[in-house]
């Protein structure tokens, strides 16, 4: 993890591509963004609007 700006970090975690995870991350809401790979942007987006 390395800060970036004065109130944001940059964190790297490999994490799978399931709904376990997709969860995990939803907890973090509005405070955090997936920034790669696009395919887990995907299922990210796909799993907070369908589940």
């Amino acid at each position: 993890m390395k800060k970036e700006t004065a109130s944001s970090y940059l964190a790297t975690i490999e994490l799978p591509e399931n709904q376990y995870a997709y969860q995990f991350l939803a907890v973090f809401g509005n405070k955090m963004k997936i920034i790669k790979p696009k395919s887990y942007i995907n299922g990210f987006f796909f799993f907070s609007r369908y589940g």
